[in-house]
């Protein structure tokens, strides 16, 4: 993952984060719910004193890859936790990104044809959060 600093923060972690987090396996089928297909996901990060403008994009999830994100340079990064329950992902990461540690956990929760979720990244004292939203645009194509 890379990430450029900008006040203190970074501008666009998490859409990395997600490459890994869908790279890493996922759920068992039987244990997690949730509509296959291709949805639209809203990501708005938010640092103290600054928001950042919402970024969307697309992606085709299904229950071995249902962490939604946005393809981008992948970095040092390993779970400490990734579960799935009923309509819930969620999950830790322990990454060195540009050098330095940095602890991030993320939870999706998915309700029929929407999903919403967060993200809590903490660096170097700092911490940012993301929040997701979506929504099911139809069948993978």
């Amino acid at each position: 993952m890379r990430a450029a600093k900008v006040g203190g923060g970074w501008s666009r972690i998490i859409l990395g984060l997600f490459l890994a987090a869908a790279l890493a396996g996922g759920a068992r089928a039987g244990d997690f719910t949730f509509k296959e297909g291709l949805w639209e996901i809203t990501v708005t990060l938010q640092m103290p004193g600054m928001s950042l403008p919402p970024q969307k994009f697309t992606h085709c999830l299904t229950h071995t890859q249902a962490v939604p994100h946005k393809p981008e340079d992948a970095e040092d990064c390993k779970f400490t936790k990734q579960e799935a329950r009923g309509n819930r992902m969620i999950w830790a990461l322990e990454c060195h990104l540009e050098g330095r540690p940095a602890y991030l956990e993320g939870e999706v929760e998915y309700q029929g044809e929407r999903l919403t979720g967060r993200v809590r990244i903490r660096d170097e004292g700092e911490e940012m959060t993301q929040h997701l939203s979506g929504r099911w645009l139809g069948e993978c194509r």
